[in-house]
């Protein structure tokens, strides 16, 4: 929640900054506020911390995705950003377990430090590899009000709504995987695996989907992430045998994560191209609208339990789903930037 509220506040604030060095400045907050959580004593503290570290973390992807808008040309804008969206993703994928088995071997402090390493060693790959964007115009912070104007509000709430979509289910992934097919612990974590090779694969997807279609595409991709959600809920209902369940699960959650992330790279490059010196103020909302999709997905599949268990989870996801559809066709094609990054 605070990476979702703070993002939108920060970009602003910080806009005037040369965007290599805010970059590698808030990754040496982070390893302070991960260095100092692994030296807590009490509760409070730690929550307090962690406010920061995500409020300061808030601006990482923005940053980095605006790093990577500069340092290339505009047909190469969506292979960048998708490699760096596609860091996040291996960051869940590999990042937590390994701080979990740290955390198990040495005590949850071991985590944090070892964080903490990660944060300086990521601060001097970035000062020494990455070179210096060429400088723009930067916007006041007053350029962020024209974000209300289209296609803006449409795009960010396709980021809002297939996040919220997909989250319906897969925030309840475990409970699917352990209730209605039969999978044990180690089954379950391979479901969630699943999801992380599945949004790399979107990821490289929607990088090649950008190019070529635009926007244009992101209907049917939306459709597609309603079909798996619907998938989702008739597969429990078919009689099937746990095996042919299983299977199936597995192929509607490797399908639909990766229709999820194909529509990242399409976003964020309308976006780059659409809002010129204020697109780290426009990365740093749709981000916003990320975590928030996740919360509301979560969110509206617990609301759905609530009433009817696990049955119409799926529904509820890929109604959601077909509302986005309809958003990202009001989208109109894309024009040239008015002004250069």
């Amino acid at each position: 929640m605070t990476c979702a509220l703070a993002g939108p506040v920060l970009a602003p604030m910080f806009s005037g900054m040369g965007r290599k060095p805010l970059l590698v400045g808030i990754l040496l907050l982070l390893a302070m506020a991960n260095a100092l959580t692994a030296l807590g004593t009490s509760f409070t503290t730690l929550v307090v911390l962690r406010v920061f570290a995500g409020a300061v973390g808030a601006l990482t992807l923005p940053i980095a995705s605006t790093v990577a808008v500069l340092l290339v040309n505009d047909q190469e804008r969506p292979k960048a950003l998708a490699a760096v969206f596609a860091g996040n993703s291996l960051a869940f994928m590999i990042g937590v377990p390994i701080g979990g088995l740290v955390g198990s071997a040495f005590g949850w402090q071991a985590g944090f430090w070892l964080a903490a390493a990660f944060c300086v060693a990521v601060a001097l790959l970035v000062q020494i590899a990455i070179p210096k964007p060429a400088p723009f115009s930067v916007a006041p912070a007053t350029k962020s009000l024209s974000m209300t104007r289209p296609p803006f509000p449409n795009l960010f709430g396709v980021t809002f709504l297939s996040f919220a979509a997909s989250f319906a289910t897969v925030g309840y992934i475990a409970q699917l995987s352990l209730g209605a097919a039969g999978l044990g612990t180690l089954g379950t974590g391979a479901m969630q695996a699943l999801i992380g090779v599945g949004s790399l694969v979107g990821l490289l997807i929607g990088a090649r989907l950008a190019q070529k279609y635009g926007t244009a595409i992101l209907p049917a991709l939306l459709f597609a992430i309603a079909l798996t959600q619907l998938a989702m809920f008739g597969l429990f209902h078919t009689g099937f045998a746990q095996i042919v369940q299983v299977a199936l699960l597995s192929l509607v959650i490797l399908f639909g994560s990766a229709a999820l992330f194909a529509i990242a790279p399409i976003v964020q490059t309308r976006l780059a191209m659409e809002s010129g010196a204020s697109v780290t103020i426009a990365m740093a909302i749709n981000g916003s609208m990320l975590f928030l999709g996740q919360a509301g997905g979560i969110a509206l599949g617990g609301l759905a339990i609530s009433y009817s268990g696990a049955d119409l989870i799926g529904v509820s996801g890929g109604s959601v789903a077909v509302i986005a559809a309809l958003i990202a066709r009001r989208i109109q094609p894309a024009e040239p930037p008015l002004q250069p990054i």
